[in-house]
């Protein structure tokens, strides 16, 4: 059999490939939220190891209203943040808590040759 020139080519780029795009995920448990650790493959990945997906993450995030009147009354909940009343505005900082919890499952995604993972999204069951 002939060697078809489109084959070389074709096994060329999936081989280029390869090397190129991470193709390494794994699953992961939390160990602990804050300050985050992920158990995997035996080894437990935390800071500089971790990257991850901003949407499960504890952040902060800023709020603001304008236009306001009347009276303001309520209870703030929680131990960050910050509130602002001025001239009819109100601003506010607020933490907000990540979706993980301690036993989680995650994905994770390796790059670097393994050195370091992106915590994907938290994974269940069904």
């Amino acid at each position: 059999m002939e060697d078809n020139p489109y084959t070389r080519l074709l096994e060329t780029m999936r081989g280029e490939a390869k090397e190129q795009l991470p193709t390494s995920y794994r699953l992961g448990k939390v160990v602990n939220v804050n300050p985050l650790k992920v158990s995997t493959s035996g080894i437990i990945l935390s800071g500089d190891d971790l990257l991850i997906n901003g949407g499960i993450a504890r952040r902060t995030k800023a709020l603001s209203m304008s236009e306001l009147s009347g009276n303001l009354t309520g209870t703030f909940h929680g131990d960050t943040g910050n509130l602002a009343i001025s001239g009819g505005s109100m601003s506010a900082t607020a933490g907000i808590e990540g979706s993980l919890a301690e036993d989680d499952s995650v994905l994770l995604l390796s790059l670097e040759d393994n050195q370091k993972f992106i915590v994907l999204c938290k994974v269940v069951s069904l």
